[in-house]
């Protein structure tokens, strides 16, 4: 995938109201910074040092899912993860669709990913009067974020990101 930008660039763009999705970007951001953190702590703890934190995010994710019971499937998801923020943070004017995050939340679920309401995966009109595109990030970020916290129990790490 090519990440041009789809708008002109401005000198004033990052401060007029024409960015539409500053919410969406800051869940993404954010959800992704707390992931890469995660995933550190487990290579921490499978004895690597201070390296992993020059590594890219898909080796922290490979080197995870090698060093650690975390499984392909929560690998899986965190790579699609970065590549909705790596979209956002590479392409001026970027803006994920409803169309898209839908998309990708039925394979979530196909994966092994659980949701609280199967609406989100189910029922793409219900789905997007209900949650829409941040409601969908959210539950898949935290949810993400929650089974890494159970890999995290079974590796004897006692901190918790889901507080």
């Amino acid at each position: 995938m090519v990440r041009k930008p789809k708008i002109e660039p401005t000198f004033d763009y990052h401060l007029s109201s024409a960015f539409k999705d500053e919410d969406i970007l800051a869940l993404v951001l954010k959800g992704h910074l707390v992931i890469e953190a995660m995933l550190g702590k487990i290579l921490e703890k499978a004895g690597f040092g201070e390296e992993i934190w020059r590594w890219p995010f898909l080796t922290k994710v490979e080197k995870s899912i090698e060093n650690s019971p975390m499984p392909q499937w929560v690998g899986d998801i965190c790579n699609d993860l970065n590549d909705i923020r790596n979209d956002y943070c590479h392409s001026l004017g970027h803006e994920v669709s409803f169309s898209e995050v839908y998309a990708h939340v039925q394979r979530w679920s196909s994966l092994g990913l659980e949701y609280t309401d199967e609406t989100i995966y189910s029922d793409a009109v219900e789905s997007e009067d209900i949650y829409g595109v941040e409601g969908i990030l959210t539950e898949t970020l935290s949810n993400t974020m929650d089974e890494i916290n159970n890999v995290f129990g079974q590796i004897g790490l006692k901190e918790t990101y889901l507080k």
